[in-house]
């Protein structure tokens, strides 16, 4: 009975999961991978970890999502864009910080 209560918990968040990739929210990649874990949990503690890793964060109207990379040993170096630029004048003397929000 334990088993079964457990197959449906892991169940309902694969499609938790689905609706994620429908949002756009995680990559279809990741999700392959987060099933293939998840259906491998041996707890519902474990299984709740294991979401964690597709859930997006909220923070500053920013949108953060843990996603799992591929490893490389490849640097990328960006090219600079001058329209992308901009200086700012500080205003206190150089005390005040450019951009607080961002901190």
């Amino acid at each position: 009975m334990e088993k079964d209560k457990l197959s449906s918990f892991k169940a309902g968040i694969c499609e938790e999961l689905d609706k994620r990739v429908a949002d756009k929210i995680l990559e279809m990649s990741n999700l392959e991978l987060l099933k293939k874990l998840i259906n491998h949990a041996e707890s519902e503690e474990e299984a709740l970890a294991i979401l964690a890793l597709g859930t997006t964060w909220k923070h500053t109207g920013f949108h953060f999502d843990k996603r799992l990379e591929r490893q490389s040993s490849e640097i990328s170096y960006l090219a600079h864009n001058a329209n992308l630029s901009f200086c700012a004048k500080s205003g206190g003397g150089g005390k005040m910080p450019q951009m607080p929000n961002l901190a």
